[in-house]
């Protein structure tokens, strides 16, 4: 589930980076980690999807691996029979289950989430997948044991103060060459109370090179649809072949105007 999907439970504006003041969200809410376990009562990720939902995931997936495919991060070229996979902050294991479909033959693929609750149902979907309850800012793995390491909408959830120790640990478990692919909602997106705060491209940019990653390519997703517009595709999404109108704000969009940003880095290899 992207960020947009979260806007269903928020309708709050957009917060500029930094100000380390989470959504407003509804009074109890607690901290945006509290929000977020309440948030999985359910495996909210693999409900049924409709229409202009499933489009949604299926369209940023789509941009998501055309990026790995490009930067061949799928394969190991000193190991034929696979590559090692972390999603970082997997939740209830939705997309580390999608991923798993395109794996190279050997690939081995760990899931870790800070989440009890989320990684409970993630072993009862996906019993013959690997899931861990870890803190993203403290990975139980050696230095240099992954290829690959996503982190697919996990950074705004990530307590302030703790931005810099996140992607440190994510670089330490990378390999040299090994890739992030990485993405967050941007300042456009609306805040919902799960949320620390969203991002500009430039402060997102700048925190991947800080902690010594190579960024080698940055997309944007998403038109921002509120008010009206959103009204309007919600109700679209009831009919027949009506529905696919919306898909105009679920689109691959230039990252100056888009709501969720993707960025594909690179840990350097050794001299």
């Amino acid at each position: 589930m992207t960020a947009q999907n979260l806007d269903d439970r928020a309708s709050a504006g957009a917060l500029t980076p930094g100000t380390g003041t989470p959504g407003n969200g509804t009074p109890g809410n607690g901290t945006p980690e509290q929000a977020m376990e309440e948030h999985y009562r359910l495996p909210v990720h693999w409900l049924k999807e409709y229409r202009i939902r499933r489009f949604n995931r299926e369209e940023k997936q789509r941009i998501v691996f055309r990026l790995l495919a490009s930067a061949g991060a799928t394969r190991a070229d000193d190991r034929p029979d696979g590559v090692d996979f972390l999603d970082v902050g997997c939740g209830d294991g939705r997309w580390r289950d999608d991923i798993a479909t395109r794996r190279a033959p050997g690939s081995r693929i760990a899931g870790v989430d800070h989440s009890e609750r989320a990684i409970a149902f993630a072993r009862l979907i996906c019993p013959d997948h690997t899931f861990t309850v870890s803190s993203g800012s403290q990975l139980d793995f050696p230095d240099h044991s992954f290829d690959l390491v996503s982190a697919i909408e996990v950074i705004e959830h990530v307590p302030d103060g703790s931005e810099e120790t996140f992607l440190a640990e994510i670089f330490r478990v990378l390999r040299p060459g090994g890739a992030l692919i990485f993405t967050t909602p941007s300042i456009r997106a609306p805040m919902p109370p799960t949320h620390y705060r969203h991002y500009t491209l430039d402060r997102l940019q700048d925190l991947h090179r800080d902690a010594g990653f190579d960024v080698v390519e940055t997309r944007g997703f998403m038109r921002r649809c509120v008010g009206r517009s959103r009204w309007v595709v919600d109700w679209l999404n009831e009919f027949p072949l009506l529905w696919k109108i919306g898909r105009y704000y679920h689109r691959e969009s230039d990252p100056g105007v888009a709501t969720c940003l993707i960025v594909l880095a690179r840990k350097p290899k050794a001299p």
